[in-house]
């Protein structure tokens, strides 16, 4: 194999990287990311072919199409998809592998590079799920720029804790307890409004756990947790299939609503809304003040029920727009303390009863219970400000 001057650089940064003239720390960095940009080679080839010298093509394709795809293990029928992260035995393949992979991390765009190899070699489930195996056991020795660029692609819902769900914090630029469990809804217009392949509330559950992910770290599990959304029944944006949002657009929404938080002079603590929430509920007191401000029912009409049943309703109301959470996840205390005949029949009466509360048109009743409820909500929130309620102990 001739050798070209890219490769004469290739090698000559190699060997000083090896002789540790670099720290530990950037030796590290630099051959986990050649490592892991041969992966993405291997598993886009024939795809990234055009990014081998012609003269080299064929030699490597004999060793990627003998390495790359489903393969059996073990003495069962069992498949798994393997993604080669190892360089071949031929020295030519090894050295055009390389000099691409070098070649695409010297772009000053590398996620513009990187991409186009990434959704083309990881378009199944196993793909990626090899891929995110082999990003997450070396995620912690890649450089920082590598990891901001694969991160929408590699991140996923992971409920368990440990070293294959953990991820690093990568900003401190904000404070997670400013995040709201369903987003402010002015963040979601600004920044989010434009991804129209997913539903808004999946997006907005979404984008909070990751924004409270990006600064402690951890699973997407442990964030929800942080933000009170349940470890089941709640779905999430993992980014995961190219017929949904894009995950780099959506990985630069997010971009834009954390700079808006740091830059906001005195953002909400959303956190200390929701310990000071938990559990809560409207009182006897409370609601027979608010059932006083509501407008006589006129005399032709039927009375809307008031009872424990609307108190609850109301209660998650005015809870949701305290904490900015879903009414799904709401505490629901009154309901909990029902038979649980009455709980069921409860269950069934909650989707239409907040349909009606939240609807623009509205019936007069729900209307004239909304504005209240709105005005009571404010006021509660002024009050946690003020310092005049404490969390619960």
């Amino acid at each position: 194999m001739e050798t070209t001057k890219p490769l004469l650089t290739l090698q000559r940064e190699i060997i000083e990287t090896l002789t540790l003239t670099a720290s530990h720390r950037d030796a590290a960095s630099f051959f986990t990311d050649l490592r892991l940009v041969v992966a993405a080679l291997s598993a886009s080839w024939p795809g990234s072919s055009h990014l081998i010298e012609p003269e080299y093509r064929d030699r490597v394709d004999i060793y990627v199409s003998g390495q790359t795809g489903y393969r059996r293990t073990g003495g069962g029928g069992n498949r798994r998809y393997q993604v080669v992260d190892a360089l071949p035995r031929d020295s030519a393949a090894s050295a055009a592998l390389l000099s691409a992979a070098r070649s695409i991390l010297d772009v000053e765009d590398l996620r513009e590079s990187l991409t186009p190899l990434i959704r083309e070699g990881f378009k199944d489930k196993a793909g990626r799920a090899s891929w995110n195996s082999l990003v997450t056991r070396h995620e912690e020795t890649c450089s920082p720029g590598f990891r901001t660029v694969v991160e929408p692609l590699t991140r996923s819902f992971r409920m368990t804790k440990g070293a294959s769900s953990a991820r690093s914090a990568i900003r401190n630029d904000y404070q997670p307890k400013h995040i709201p469990a369903h987003l402010e809804k002015d963040w979601y217009e600004h920044h989010l409004s434009h991804i129209t392949d997913m539903q808004p509330k999946l997006l907005r559950r979404t984008a909070a756990v990751r924004l409270v992910q990006w600064v402690n770290g951890g699973s997407m599990g442990e964030s929800a947790a942080y933000l009170g959304i349940p470890s089941r029944g709640a779905k999430f944006y993992t980014g995961a299939t190219s017929s949904r949002a894009d995950p780099f657009e959506f990985h630069k929404a997010l971009e834009g609503i954390a700079a808006e938080i740091s830059s906001t002079s005195s953002p909400i603590d959303y956190l200390r809304r929701r310990e000071i929430l938990q559990g809560w509920a409207l009182d006897q007191d409370a609601w027979a003040s608010i059932i006083k401000l509501l407008a006589p029912t006129p005399s032709n009409w039927h009375p809307p029920a008031l009872d424990d049943r609307k108190r609850q309703e109301a209660s998650v109301f005015v809870w949701v727009q305290v904490t900015q959470g879903e009414h799904l996840f709401a505490p629901r205390p009154i309901e909990a303390a029902q038979a649980p005949d009455v709980q069921r029949k409860w269950a069934l009466r909650r989707n239409t009863t907040w349909c009606q509360l939240t609807r623009p048109d509205a019936v007069r009743h729900y209307g004239d219970l909304r504005k209240v409820l709105t005005k009571y909500a404010t006021q509660l929130a002024q009050s946690i400000e003020n310092g005049e309620l404490l969390a619960q102990q």
